[in-house]
């Protein structure tokens, strides 16, 4: 291990955990066309992806860990997630985590036919706890289709720093892209959801102590309406959002339409 047990566990909370602020509860690992230090993390159900239907309350991001010491630790601690396709139940694994009483090498993640379990020591016994599922390349990749179809080109795309273009207005944060960009006329009002469009901006940076940091809304025309994404980047990860089943068109007020 290149990190110390405390401060490897502080990270796997803060990318699995605080990232999203506990609102995107799977994680995808071993996707065939991502690296390995890559995966999809998203609030859509297996079977949910299995039989996608567009929903515009399901959200999928692609996260991408720059922090080469701790994605060897964790691939060391935890080599399943880079020997097989997982799809982690993240709140599930880091309630098995949470309740070790050992050290961080008494917890382990292994497989059980299909089932993912993380085992800890609690009253100096190992326990189980079911956190995950072994999936096929085929379920790996629907999520991956479901990531791509809101995908948009960020080489093509508009483009403008988030932090400093918003109105927030509870859980939301409010964008009018014909304020925003020149070639978006009309009033193009979209609302994100905080903590789901985008990571929990605040709490990460609070966790992860970096101050160098970029956060930009990237928006693209598809006809009359817009598509957009959220890119967040910084020196220990980049996290590309997404909202597949949603277009904005002008003269919206905070209503998105499905597609």
């Amino acid at each position: 291990m290149q990190y110390e047990p405390k401060l490897f566990l502080q990270k796997l909370k803060l990318y699995f955990s605080t990232l999203f602020a506990r609102s995107m509860p799977k994680a995808v690992f071993g996707v065939p066309d991502l690296q390995p230090n890559q995966f999809l993390c998203s609030n859509i159900k297996l079977e949910q992806a299995e039989l996608y239907t567009p929903d515009p309350t399901y959200f999928i991001h692609l996260v991408t860990l720059k922090d080469t010491k701790f994605v060897d630790d964790l691939f060391e601690q935890f080599a399943l997630l880079k020997q097989g396709i997982v799809l982690l139940y993240t709140d599930k694994f880091l309630s098995g985590i949470n309740k070790n009483e050992g050290e961080l090498n008494d917890i382990k993640l292994f497989n059980r036919g299909h089932l993912v379990f993380v085992s800890s020591i609690k009253n100096r016994v190992a326990v189980e706890y079911e956190c995950g599922e072994i999936i096929s390349s085929y379920q790996a990749n629907r999520y991956f289709d479901i990531f791509n179809s809101g995908a948009i080109n960020h080489n093509t795309s508009s483009s403008v720093t988030l932090k400093e273009r918003i109105a927030v207005e509870d859980k939301l944060t409010i964008l009018n892209l014909g304020q925003l960009f020149n070639d978006f006329s009309g009033e193009y009002t979209c609302a994100l959801l905080n903590n789901q469009s985008t990571i929990a901006v605040d709490d990460f940076l609070k966790n992860a102590k970096v101050d160098n940091y970029t956060h930009m809304v990237l928006a693209v025309r598809e006809k009359d309406a817009a598509r957009l994404n959220i890119w967040f980047s910084c020196p220990v990860i980049e996290v590309i959002s997404t909202q597949p089943a949603v277009v904005w068109f002008p003269k919206q007020t905070k209503s998105p339409i499905v597609i």
